[in-house]
């Protein structure tokens, strides 16, 4: 008795047939609901691991060179296909701002609203450079007056870090992994 219960059951929700509307569903209730789930699904956003900048932030792109003088968009990271080998001591996208054209990295200091206001983002990505300055006074260009500036940073997400610790290693990295240009005891570089 309860095995022919069960049956009907899995019966009704799985072999359902079309039956006819008992009152008509006119078109334009059926074009309306469709037009509510696309509006809903192209509504929503992916998810976008970057680092953005806005503003007064240092270091940043000379748009009149080839060279990319900013920040990693994609954040910095490892790269198992480094080369000279062994790639674990020649890491040029683990620190710093790569440098393709001389394949080595350069660690520089981060500078966000030095004399206006500057944003930093970090979101879902891992930034690994000298220092983070947030807001400080300096002179422009022709100025004897200092301008202070305000600086923002956001560090979003699952995974988002700004390290300057070069000591501080993720679980699983061998021993002896390092940057082809370690920050450890060098200067920082300005552009």
């Amino acid at each position: 008795m309860y095995l022919n219960r069960l049956a009907a059951i899995l019966r009704a929700l799985l072999f359902r047939r079309p039956r006819l509307a008992l009152c008509p569903i006119r078109s334009s209730t059926r074009v309306r609901s469709l037009l509510i789930v696309a509006v809903m699904l192209l509504a929503t956003r992916g998810v976008n691991a970057s680092v953005l900048v806005s503003g007064d932030v240092t270091p940043s792109d000379n748009p009149f060179t080839t060279a990319i003088e900013s920040l990693p968009s994609a954040g910095n990271k490892v790269d198992p296909f480094a080369t000279p080998t062994p790639p674990e001591q020649n890491q040029t996208l683990w620190e710093g701002i790569n440098d393709a054209t001389n394949n080595t990295n350069i660690n520089t200091d981060v500078l966000v609203g030095i004399t206006g206001t500057g944003i930093l983002q970090i979101s879902q990505v891992e930034l690994r450079d000298m220092n983070l300055l947030i807001g400080d006074s300096g002179t422009v260009a022709g100025g004897q007056f200092p301008r202070f500036g305000d600086g923002t940073v956001y560090i979003t997400g699952m995974g988002s870090l700004f390290n300057n610790d070069p000591y501080l290693l993720p679980p699983g990295l061998p021993a002896n992994f390092r940057s082809k240009n370690q920050r450890i005891g060098s200067p920082a570089q300005r552009f």
